[in-house]
């Protein structure tokens, strides 16, 4: 018996423009009107009267990268999950070409049965270089039909889709990391809900795929039928106060309240800090997120911004 057990994410099948499938079903498309909010009280109950509406026939569509059993990702989200210290990713021809080497007899190296540790199949360089392509591709396709691919909750854990969501809000509303952080944090507040309240395709996606969406006075919320976070784990209701609002809103809820835009600003100064480490005549190899890659000041590229989040936080 031998089996190739890759240690990267498998990609890809497609490119494409189309409904996402979650599970093997449509994402189907929920809004939660303004006025129509949940107020927290003392309790979390999992599954209240619904505040929400269900959008006619519609379901969740955008740019998708098809990773086959990996299910869709979006283009946030295959860019984190692809970045270096990430998972990475290996292709689906390289597996297939060693599967052929092995049931033929021949000795690939990667038989995690004759070598559970050391015979993992890991990210590969043939990967790393198309990667671009993939990435370009969908850029492409996302200016094409004025579709942003930002987080569709497949690819987890539900913080992934918050820090996207909420990074790519910051963008919308700032044209550089400089401009968000000399915007107070009331003003960015107050701006995100404005587009939370006034966009109606943004505000039915994220509820949609399960990403509860906290307003700036930190007692209302939008929710959909289903909220990835927090599990009940077989609890009908939980408590509502400060430390579960916390542990939600870091896991998994879109946060509008002023001290998150405020913790915001301070990853950010982070991020220009780590950068400003690297000196101008060093081009070495020893600096990955380099001025070059994050191109801060001159755009925001929410797929390098989270991992770099996800890499010093997480």
């Amino acid at each position: 018996v031998k089996e190739i057990k890759p240690t990267a994410a498998i990609a890809w099948k497609k490119i494409g423009y189309g409904k996402v499938v979650k599970r093997g079903q449509y994402i189907p498309m929920f809004d939660c009107l303004p006025g129509e909010e949940t107020t927290l009280g003392e309790a979390l109950v999992r599954n209240p009267a619904p505040t929400w509406n269900r959008l006619d026939e519609r379901f969740v569509e955008s740019v998708y990268i098809d990773a086959g059993e990996n299910g869709y990702f979006s283009a946030g989200e295959f860019s984190v999950l692809t970045a270096e210290s990430q998972m990475e990713f290996v292709t689906p021809e390289e597996i297939a070409d060693k599967v052929l080497i092995e049931i033929k007899g021949g000795n690939t190296g990667t038989d995690i049965i004759g070598a559970l540790d050391s015979a993992v199949l890991a990210p590969s360089y043939r990967a790393g270089l198309i990667r671009k392509n993939a990435i370009e591709r969908m850029n492409k396709l996302q200016a094409e039909t004025g579709s942003d691919s930002v987080a569709f909750e497949l690819l987890g854990p539900p913080r992934l889709t918050k820090l996207l969501y909420e990074i790519y809000m910051l963008k919308r509303l700032c044209n550089s990391i400089s401009e968000v952080l000399e915007t107070s944090a009331e003003k960015l507040s107050a701006m995100m809900e404005e587009m939370i309240l006034t966009d109606d395709e943004l505000r039915a996606t994220i509820i949609s795929v399960g990403t509860p969406i906290l307003l700036s006075d930190g007692k209302t919320y939008l929710r959909g039928p289903s909220i990835s976070v927090p599990v009940f784990e077989g609890q009908p209701v939980l408590t509502v106060n400060d430390v579960n609002i916390g542990k939600w809103t870091s896991q998994g809820w879109l946060d509008l309240r002023v001290s998150n835009l405020e913790f915001w600003q301070k990853r950010l100064h982070c991020l220009l800090d780590d950068q400003a480490l690297e000196p101008e005549d060093d081009y070495s190899s020893y600096y990955y997120r380099n001025r070059r890659f994050l191109d801060a000041k001159e755009r925001m590229d929410i797929g390098a911004i989270v991992n770099w989040v996800l890499e010093y936080e997480d």
